[in-house]
């Protein structure tokens, strides 16, 4: 796969923001990785740790996500999501998992954090994944010193054993990264590439960054990649939007020439 890391660094050379990007297959070493221990704020791929949390929490109690609960209206925020202007109020913690993931939704994830505790999830995240710490909920005010952080140290292997619960948390999870309705980043040019496997994503977006993880997929072959990016500038916003669909086309492309290379 060194054709793949040359074309991501040069992809990259030039680039006038900061960034960071891992490039794995599972259970083997990185194929590419650069900055990565470098901190990032984390935006919505904090979802993800949460996510995990409740899967393994569901393992040892299988009833886990059909409890329900109730949305309080302090706990309606804005931003990306559909719950903060529904009326429902009671919620199955699964559904809520699938809106948190599909729709990266911030109230359902600021009710999962409130009825599971936020201190809880984040030493058992730091626990297994010390770079990555949960310190605040959805939509509350930026402070530095209380801010949710990753590295992609962490964070790659998080996603991996994400994707690898068993069901049926697990098989919820894949359905709703799957589903996953922003597809703008390291998946856009999917279809332009003539891409026909699966592939499972999670993004994330602040002011001042914009980030994106993926798995694709194809016939027997498996890639997974992390890009991050912060940019000082908005007018960068959408040059690092570029570099993440230029990012996922070179992936997807390397693994339909892998498979066609085999044929």
């Amino acid at each position: 796969m060194t054709d793949l890391a040359n074309e991501l660094a040069a992809l990259f050379a030039n680039q006038p923001f900061d960034y960071a990007y891992m490039v794995t297959v599972p259970g083997e070493s990185p194929v590419a990785s650069v900055r990565a221990t470098q901190t990032f704020r984390s935006a919505s791929l904090i979802k993800i740790g949460i996510a995990d949390y409740l899967g393994h929490q569901s393992i040892a109690a299988p009833h886990l996500l059909e409890q329900t609960v109730a949305v309080q209206p302090n706990q309606r925020v804005g931003g990306s999501g559909v719950l903060f202007h529904l009326s429902q109020s009671t919620w199955s913690v699964g559904d809520l998992l699938d809106l948190m993931l599909c729709v990266s939704d911030n109230t359902a994830t600021n009710v999962l954090l409130d009825h599971f505790g936020l201190a809880p999830i984040n030493q058992w995240l730091q626990a297994r994944y010390p770079t990555i710490q949960l310190r605040r909920r959805m939509m509350t005010a930026a402070d530095p010193a209380h801010e949710n952080l990753l590295t992609l140290t962490d964070l790659l292997p998080l996603w991996n054993d994400l994707l690898a619960l068993p069901d049926p948390a697990g098989g919820r999870i894949r359905t709703a990264l799957q589903q996953q309705q922003n597809r703008q980043k390291l998946p856009a040019l999917a279809d332009a590439v003539g891409f026909s496997g699966t592939i499972f994503n999670k993004t994330g977006e602040l002011l001042h960054e914009e980030h994106d993880a993926a798995r694709f997929i194809y016939r027997n072959h498996m890639v997974d990649c992390v890009l991050l990016t912060g940019f000082p500038s908005e007018k960068q916003r959408n040059t690092a939007i570029i570099a993440f669909q230029q990012f996922g086309r070179i992936v997807m492309s390397h693994l339909k020439n892998v498979k066609n290379n085999e044929s």
